[in-house]
């Protein structure tokens, strides 16, 4: 049995599982349709040159196009058109891997137009529906605003590098200063302002602590400039981009991670990352790796925007509590959500249709 991955560009939040991937399927390919974009490239994201990695060009675009069209499991991450409706009309295995369709919010008229076009693309073939690979939380509802059948939906999502450290050389690696750390582009959606307020209201309660974001993008100098209005030159440092294994390295010493963004981050991949090194994750719900990974309370806070600040201080104010919930965190990536889990059970799907009761390739609900 063979199978192929087709994705637009390899990057290391993909690499991971499909290393181990390979150990159950000797005979399996990725398809890259396009390079790894600059802007990617300027945050530290690799190219890679790997024997299971296929880069499509003009040169080669037959004899792949055929590769995919006769393989026996297909998991499209990006959908070249008219391959994908080709495929999807043959009888044989196919999946789905998405983030949540609907980022953004459009008008009733948009919206249902977006459904009609939708229900084309994704359900050509009733006799033979695709296994969704839902890469966020609220993926399962967006595909069934168009028809997508219940139970043909599975927990899946990111499974970057994790941290290999034990959780004791972790919780000694912490710094000694309360440690929270913000990783994204500056982008409005990222809402990087809101790390800024959070760091504004425990610097009000005369805390002790550091904030250190990193990243670049767009909205950095307004951010540069906020934080100097705000006079929190003095807890709040900006690095700039760093690369992957840079930001690891920060988030093995930060007790608490922020995950700031609103629902157009499809997972976020970092929060994984995060947790993986034993930070305290507190977050919104709406980047759609949160509900998967998140049990409030338990291995990390999840709360409305507006309480984000007060929660960060509560944290700070209970080390001992802080530090058990990334405690917690470390154990669910590492027992659960991370890439030699997620291979093994998709290589046992595929053989065997197997669902689990919880974490990767289980039901929604």
């Amino acid at each position: 049995m063979n199978a192929v991955f087709v994705t637009n560009f390899m990057n290391h939040h993909q690499k991971p599982l499909w290393d181990e991937f390979i150990k159950y399927f000797g005979d399996f390919k990725i398809v890259a349709y396009s390079d790894v974009p600059k802007e990617q490239r300027d945050l530290g994201y690799h190219t890679y040159d790997l024997p299971y990695l296929i880069q499509y060009t003009d040169a080669n675009a037959e004899t792949v196009d055929r590769m995919i069209l006769d393989a026996d499991v297909v998991i499209f991450g990006t959908k070249p058109q008219p391959l994908f409706q080709k495929r999807l009309m043959s009888d044989k295995m196919n999946f789905i891997f998405s983030e949540r369709l609907f980022k953004k919010r459009a008008n009733a008229l948009l919206h249902r137009i977006k459904l009609i076009r939708l229900r084309k693309k994704y359900l050509p073939n009733k006799r033979n529906i695709p296994v969704l690979l839902c890469a966020g939380a609220y993926v399962e509802n967006d595909f069934a605003a168009f028809g997508y059948p219940a139970r043909t939906a599975l927990k899946w999502g990111y499974f970057p590098e994790i941290s290999m450290k034990s959780a004791e050389e972790l919780r000694q690696n912490k710094s000694e200063k309360f440690t929270l750390l913000w990783v994204g582009r500056f982008l409005d959606w990222k809402h990087p302002e809101r790390a800024v307020e959070i760091a504004a209201h425990l610097k009000s309660m005369q805390a002790d602590f550091h904030l250190k974001m990193i990243g670049s993008g767009e909205m950095f100098d307004e951010i540069e400039a906020m934080i100097r209005e705000r006079k929190l030159n003095d807890v709040v440092e900006m690095t700039g981009a760093r690369t992957p294994e840079e930001v690891k390295a920060e988030m093995e010493k930060a007790h608490v991670f922020l995950m700031t963004s609103d629902r157009q981050e499809g997972w976020g991949a970092v929060v994984n990352e995060a947790m993986s090194c034993a930070c305290t994750v507190l977050a919104t719900a709406e980047p759609g790796c949160i509900p998967y990974l998140i049990k409030s309370g338990v291995n990390g806070m999840v709360v409305d925007a507006a309480k984000l600040p007060e929660t960060a201080y509560a944290l700070l104010q209970d080390p001992s509590a802080c530090s058990a919930m990334g405690g917690r965190a470390f154990e669910t990536i590492h027992n659960e959500w991370n890439g030699v889990v997620a291979a093994k059970r998709l290589a046992e799907y595929i053989h065997s249709k197997t669902v689990y009761e919880d974490g990767p390739l289980s039901y929604n609900s």
